[in-house]
C-alpha cells in the first residue's frame, strides 16, 4: 500500500538504509504492473546483519507503518516536517568527503 518512493524515503530516513526506487530499465513491465519498485542491492561487503536489518525495517513498515510523516514534493518523497540539516552538510546536502 505504499509508493516505492515512500518506502525508499522511509528506509533512508528512519533506518539509514539506502535503496533504489523506480522502474530500473523495466518500464513496460512496471507500467503494466501499475507502478514502480524498490531494489536493494547486495554485494560482497553486505553482511548477514545488513540483510536482517533490511528485513526487520520492511517488517516494521508493514506491521506498524512509518513513524514519521512523508509527502511527495517535486516528484520525491521526504519526511514532513523536514528536520535534517542539509545546510551544514555541505554541497547539495551531501556531507563532505573524508
Amino acid at each position: 500500500g505504499y509508493d516505492a518512493g515512500q518506502v525508499a524515503a522511509y528506509l533512508s530516513a528512519e533506518h539509514g538504509i539506502g535503496v533504489r526506487d523506480g522502474r530500473f530499465c523495466a518500464h513496460p513491465l512496471l507500467h503494466k504492473l501499475g507502478g514502480t519498485a524498490v531494489r536493494a542491492s547486495i554485494g560482497l561487503g553486505t553482511s548477514r546483519a545488513d540483510v536482517e536489518r533490511l528485513i526487520a525495517a520492511v517488517a516494521e513498515l508493514v506491521t506498524d507503518g512509518p513513524r514519521w510523516d512523508y509527502a511527495k514534493s517535486d516528484g520525491f518523497w521526504n519526511p514532513v516536517p523536514e528536520t535534517r540539516d542539509f545546510e551544514s552538510a555541505g554541497r547539495n546536502g551531501c556531507p563532505p568527503c573524508v
